[in-house]
């Protein structure tokens, strides 16, 4: 079942539409949920885009583990630092890593 149409940056060409189904997005998220060891108790932060990675990387593992999740809704340095000590995982993009 298809269940999102996502559109590539274009790195390589033109910007492309990728097809993701359902069980590809499940298989996804129990394969990072596994590999990261998200547990029920473990909260996550998340400061990544939604679209892309936010969406089918970060809050998929979180849902599927039944995992809390922090929004943090703009870039605080104080306020990501702040949110670390009380998760288990951080989700962003390089940029944010680097500041």
């Amino acid at each position: 079942v298809l269940v999102a149409l996502s559109y590539t940056c274009g790195t390589t060409g033109r910007s492309e539409g990728a097809m993701l189904k359902q069980n590809n997005l499940l298989s996804n998220a129990k394969t990072l949920s596994k590999l990261w060891q998200v547990k029920k108790l473990y909260p996550n932060s998340h400061i990544a885009n939604l679209p892309h990675k936010g969406l089918f990387v970060a809050l998929n593992t979180a849902m599927l583990a039944g995992a809390k999740v922090n929004f943090i809704l703009k870039f605080d340095t104080d306020e990501i630092i702040e949110t670390i000590y009380a998760s288990t995982l951080l989700m962003g993009v390089s940029t944010f890593y680097t500041r």
